[in-house]
């Protein structure tokens, strides 16, 4: 009888964690993605600081085509990107050459590079690194007509 009462516990934890990994994998609706900016909130997990930004705080936006472009929050730039379910890969592409002081635009685009999966709730846009570390958040913002 012991023995069934600790399969019993042993198979509820195993469905345990095999629902929350699964919930982790949803697979981002790319009309969601498309249909607007989505403004930079959260850097690693801190608030972002327009002030860090000579042009205020990054942009970016996705096309249906594959396209991406925005801003750094000092130059401007036009690439690509892939999307496979949750998984996310950014390529900054072209950019403008404008000085920019400190480091928050290498930040960026650094993190750019290292996008390896995202999930959209709510329109919080968030873009992790292969680890799983969260690198951004974006909010959806509207866009000026």
């Amino acid at each position: 009888m012991k023995t069934i009462h600790l399969l019993t516990i042993w198979l509820a934890l195993l469905a345990a964690s095999t629902s929350c990994k699964t919930s982790k994998n949803i697979n981002i609706d790319p009309s969601v993605l498309t249909s607007g900016k989505w403004q930079l909130d959260y850097v690693s997990g801190v608030k972002a600081d327009a002030a860090s930004y000579v042009k205020g705080l990054p942009l970016m936006n996705f096309t249906t085509e594959g396209k991406l472009w925005g801003t750094t929050g000092c130059n401007s730039f036009n690439g690509d990107y892939t999307l496979s379910e949750s998984k996310i890969s950014l390529n900054p592409g072209a950019m403008s050459k404008m000085m920019c002081p400190g480091s928050s635009e290498r930040d960026f685009i650094t993190g750019m590079k290292n996008a390896a999966s995202a999930k959209i709730n709510d329109n919080v846009l968030t873009i992790s690194d292969s680890a799983g570390e969260e690198i951004f958040k974006f909010i959806k913002v509207q866009v000026e007509k």
